[in-house]
């Protein structure tokens, strides 16, 4: 796979769960989102409809998983997928090429050489179960299905939270390198929160420790630290009521540390009752009724990722890029969206089907 100059790529491993439950008369095409693609490939061409802006320059790339089977066993989880890069390297030419290739993690390498899901930890149960002997040798093993993020490790700048298995313990490292590491800080604390990720400002970074504590017999438990909690909310807008409900949100970065007005993220259900109607949107957390969506019935796009304009001072004068599995026509395109008015810029057919990524993020070549 084409990676940009000077990039290292470290993957995050994933800390919660959902079940995977596919209707096979789906007519929507809802279900075929989530179907394994075994395609691999280097830098395929894509064509677009329209010339593309000549200041993307870099890569655009995904992290999800894309296989839920190896041999007669297959997954019920749908976070325990094998994991697959799918990658968009944007030439500053008007060209744009695609590569896709599964992790090649000892996990996924042993399950290819047996053919079969091999004996790690995983999110759910597995069709067949593992024998007893494969149970303890799983838990040895634990997790190595990386299928999440991706992210660049370059300079001193680059920070990430590490949340090792060691029980009331966080520390915080400043990665450098992928084997690099300066610990910051360690902490106590009284039970094991859960914490999906963190935010930094200029001088901060800053932890936020749900009401959910971790008990190692038990999984998860569920034990407010406080008596009382209270929860505030975004007033609707009155033609997109739903863009409250986003996920997956993403910001222009380059206002990562100062206030800003924009969010855009993936709402799953626009008309909160069928999953054919999936959107993204464009929330304005400064105005009531300034929230924008992008909305197309039976298209079921991933987490958007928003590049800015360059020079520009305006917070939303940039492109949002994503990838959206058509479901009336089975196949997938890389969509370009303007982030401004949410509007269709660019889309190009893909050589193959993308089924839903987690997260992934553009990496300029400079």
């Amino acid at each position: 796979m084409k990676c940009p100059s000077r990039l290292i790529v470290f993957i995050l491993s994933l800390s919660f769960c959902a079940e995977a439950k596919l209707v096979e008369d789906d007519s929507s095409g809802f279900a075929d989102f989530s179907r394994t693609n075994v395609n691999e490939f280097n830098n395929k061409p894509i064509t677009f409809s329209y010339p593309v802006p000549r200041w993307l320059k870099g890569t655009l790339i995904r992290n999800g998983r894309a296989r839920y089977e190896m041999g007669q066993r297959s997954f019920t989880n749908a976070f325990d997928g094998f994991g697959k890069l799918h990658s968009f390297t944007f030439y500053s030419n008007g060209t744009v090429s695609m590569s896709a290739r599964f992790l090649q993690t000892e996990y996924y390498k042993q399950s290819l050489a047996t053919n079969t899901i091999a004996p790690y930890f995983q999110f759910g149960k597995l069709v067949p179960p593992y024998n007893e002997m494969e149970k303890i040798e799983s838990l040895k093993n634990q997790m190595e299905n990386l299928n999440v993020n991706v992210y660049r490790i370059r300079d001193s700048k680059t920070g990430v939270s590490i949340v090792p298995y060691i029980k009331s313990i966080i520390t915080l490292y400043r990665m450098t390198s992928v084997g690099d590491r300066e610990e910051i800080v360690p902490w106590d604390i009284e039970a094991q929160t859960y914490m999906h990720s963190f935010s930094v400002t200029k001088n901060y970074v800053i932890f936020i420790g749900q009401p959910v504590s971790i008990d190692i017999m038990k999984v998860a438990e569920y034990d407010l630290i406080t008596t009382s909690v209270s929860a505030e909310s975004f007033k609707p807008s009155k033609n997109n009521s739903f863009a409250n409900n986003l996920d997956m949100p993403t910001i222009n970065e380059n206002f990562r540390h100062v206030k800003y007005c924009y969010a855009y993220g993936l709402v799953l259900k626009a008309d909160n009752k069928n999953f054919n109607k999936w959107a993204l949107v464009k929330k304005d957390v400064c105005r009531v009724d300034g929230d924008l969506s992008w909305v197309i019935d039976n298209h079921y796009p991933s987490e958007a990722w928003f590049e800015p304009t360059p020079n520009s001072s305006r917070e939303d004068d940039g492109v949002l890029m994503t990838h959206v599995f058509d479901g009336i026509k089975k196949e997938s395109y890389l969509v370009l969206i303007n982030a401004t008015t949410m509007e269709t810029m660019n889309k190009a057919i893909l050589p193959t089907t993308m089924p839903f990524s987690f997260h992934g993020r553009f990496f300029q070549d400079n």
